[in-house]
């Protein structure tokens, strides 16, 4: 004999039960599967896509070319922890190296596919890898490349400084920001020339090879930057990756001046050594880094979500076809726009020059654009 058990009726202030899919009409879960597919069709394609343009920039990194670095330097594949060493090291994600800006934090890697790395400090004798070849970085941030049959070749890290360190959400907010900020560049195309002031005052029209734009069109803005804060102190590389896994494994105080005791050289005798951590004087369980901000306090650097996305876009053709050179989140204050940039004119000194916001067509009627609030701030990240 089976016994019902009566449900408890739902109190007055409960919200209604909520309907699973298989209660829902036909007509009804047939639009929500259409949604998500839809849904899931938009994140594929936004992912493909930056996939191919991944692809694209890191062939022309591993052969030298690092002014197009929009997907290898600020995509979401390079990962919170490459922009926190970053902006704390000046050390980009992207390098000849690791040309797809992907974390290297592990010890060694091998090789997915036969390419050549271009050097900086030696440009003319290129290293040919193969695949399956191994790769291991040091704690200085070289990468050792172990080519069978000869002697170990090092690629020295490279710099790359900037006001912030930025990285997108993921392929769908960075590349709405792209086509935002190519929808805008259409609009400068039809000019070749602006006035700018020269540093003695007086104006004079030049022409332009390249266009900054910034766009503020996401609901939700693009992704996060990271930027030094006034007082920031400087570390290494392993000393922000170490304390980026102390804040993931919940390293206690107490472990943390444990190792620290381990890792120090004994002093000499009749010396005393005031850095010296003191392992009994931490309270047991108390964590090293308990929140994020802990972790961001300690590295002396702020976290900011930023609403907006500056591109800085090459002209090239007679200003006929656009090359995306650069793109990253940014805090747009002001409004959605574009100017000038790489000024070329034969004979005046076009350094600290301005511009004035006029342009034209060759020797056309002039038009007065607003020069942005936001030019001098973002542009050369």
């Amino acid at each position: 004999m089976c016994t019902t058990i009566p449900l408890t009726p739902p109190a007055k202030n409960d919200p209604p039960p909520m309907k699973a899919i298989t209660t829902l009409s036909p007509e009804k879960r047939a639009q929500v599967k259409e949604m998500l597919e839809a849904h899931l069709l938009t994140k594929h394609s936004a992912l493909e896509r930056h996939k191919a343009a991944l692809a694209r920039e890191a062939d022309l990194r591993r052969k030298g070319t690092k002014a197009i670095h929009g997907h290898i330097r600020h995509g979401y594949q390079t990962g919170w922890v490459g922009q926190l060493v970053r902006i704390v090291t000046h050390r980009p994600p992207d390098s000849p190296a690791t040309p797809d800006g992907a974390p290297r934090h592990m010890p060694s890697w091998k090789a997915t596919r036969d390419h050549t790395i271009v050097r900086p400090e030696n440009p003319k004798k290129p290293i040919a890898v193969t695949k399956g070849t191994e790769l291991t970085m040091d704690p200085k941030g070289r990468v050792q490349i172990k080519l069978p049959g000869a002697k170990a070749k090092f690629v020295k890290p490279e710099k790359a400084g900037g006001k912030s360190a930025g990285i997108f959400y993921g392929p769908e907010a960075q590349h709405a920001g792209i086509d935002a900020c190519m929808a805008i560049a259409e609009a400068a195309k039809r000019f070749d020339q602006c006035e700018v002031t020269l540093k003695d005052g007086s104006p004079c029209w030049v022409g332009f090879t390249f266009i900054y734009v910034e766009c503020k069109r996401l609901q939700g803005g693009y992704g996060v930057a990271y930027e030094r804060k006034n007082d920031f102190t400087p570390h290494s590389v392993d000393e922000v990756l170490e304390a980026v896994d102390d804040f993931l494994r919940w390293i206690t105080v107490e472990e943390y001046a444990q190792r620290a005791v381990k890792a120090k050289p004994e002093p000499k005798l009749g010396r005393e050594d005031p850095d010296l951590p003191i392992a009994t004087s931490a309270k047991p369980g108390k964590l090293r880094f308990a929140r994020w901000e802990d972790l961001l306090d300690f590295l002396t650097v702020d976290q900011i979500l930023r609403n907006g996305v500056h591109a800085e876009i090459k002209l090239e053709g007679n200003h006929r076809s656009c090359t995306m050179m650069t793109v990253f989140p940014v805090t747009l204050v002001g409004d959605e726009g574009w100017a000038p940039g790489g000024f070329n004119a034969d004979g005046p000194d076009l350094e600290n020059c301005s511009w004035t916001g006029k342009v034209r067509s060759g020797t056309g009627p002039v038009t007065t654009l607003a020069v942005p609030t936001w030019l001098e701030d973002d542009a050369g990240q």
